[in-house]
Order: structure tokens, then C-alpha cells, then sequence
């Protein structure tokens, strides 16, 4: 009887220890779950600008960055986007999507240039009333600012830049290279 009692005790102890940190917790809530961007019709990509729908038909795999004007880490991070990612070897159905949340990006350009010019390869949407943070309430601000590898479901994949270590550029090339996220 004992035994039994101590059992009951413990039992529950057990079942609920789990030693991951709130923040590993939290990157594994939003482990595959939907990301929402049909709100956005039309995406730039260079000097082109196409629908929605065609990026998603040209591009299985992308990272979104999120960027904000007025914020100077945000233009050494998309430099630093531009750079590194060139350090990896990425498939041609992947790319990089800058949502920056500015009212005009020559605006946000003209901060980066201060840093750095050039023209970039990859795809932009101007986010200038915060729709795709509202739109996403349950991803963290934190864990999007950090970068997420979407696929071809919409569905978050990766957080973090694929470049930043050498387990996350491992995790890239798993997750881009494997049947995963291909309807």
C-alpha cells in the first residue's frame, strides 16, 4: 500500500518534468505550424514585382526576415543576409524574403547604402502597417526575429539564418534537400 501511495506521488512528477529551456519550449510550438501571408498580393523581386501566388509557385523553400525601418540593425542584418548567404550552398527553388515594415523602400535603401550598396537578388513586401505580425499572432516576436525557413505548405520548417551554425546549415540542407514540406 505503501508503495502504491509513493507511486501516486512520484508518478505525476515524472510524466511532467521536461528539461527543455522556455525557449527551446517555444521554438517547438511553432515547429510546423502555418504561417499566414495572403493578406500580401504582390511581392517585389528586383525591379519586377509579381503576384503572390507566382512566388509561391517559383519558390518552394524562402526566409523570411523581418525588418523594420528606422532600425539600425535591421539594415546591418539585411547586408548581412545578402552576404552569408552566398557561404551556403542553397537550392534554386529557395530564396530570401525581406518583409520590411516601412512606408517606402528607397527610404529603407537609402539607410542600407549607408552601410553598404548594392542591388539585391531576393524578394521584398513592404509591410507598412504591421499586417504580418498581425496576421501571426501565435509566432512569437522574438522567434521571428530570429528568421524562419518557410515550405512549399506554408508551414515553418527552421528558425534561425541558415548560415549562423554550422546545426542550423546541417537542418537547411535536411529540410531543403528531403521530401519534407513538397506536396
Amino acid at each position: 500500500m505503501r508503495s502504491l501511495i509513493i507511486t501516486f506521488l512520484i508518478l505525476p512528477l515524472l510524466i511532467s518534468c521536461d528539461n527543455r529551456t522556455p525557449g527551446m519550449k517555444e521554438i517547438a510550438k511553432v515547429i510546423n505550424h502555418p504561417i499566414q501571408l495572403e493578406n500580401f498580393e504582390e511581392v517585389m523581386w528586383g525591379d519586377e514585382v509579381m503576384k503572390y501566388s507566382e512566388f509561391r509557385q517559383k519558390f518552394k523553400y524562402y526566409s523570411i526576415v523581418y525588418l523594420e525601418d528606422g532600425c539600425s540593425p535591421c539594415y546591418a542584418k539585411y547586408v548581412e543576409w545578402h552576404k552569408r548567404i552566398y557561404s551556403i550552398k542553397v537550392p534554386d527553388d529557395y530564396t530570401i524574403l525581406f518583409i520590411i515594415n516601412a512606408l517606402n523602400y528607397e527610404y529603407f535603401l537609402n539607410d542600407v547604402k549607408r552601410i553598404e550598396a548594392f542591388k539585391s537578388p531576393f524578394c521584398t513586401i513592404m509591410d507598412p502597417h504591421f499586417d504580418f505580425i498581425r496576421e501571426n499572432p501565435d509566432i512569437p516576436r522574438r522567434i521571428i526575429d530570429r528568421s524562419l525557413l518557410i515550405d512549399s505548405l506554408n508551414s515553418i520548417k527552421m528558425i534561425g539564418a541558415p548560415f549562423e551554425t554550422e546545426e542550423l546549415t546541417k537542418l537547411f540542407y535536411d529540410i531543403t534537400n528531403s521530401k519534407q514540406g513538397k506536396p
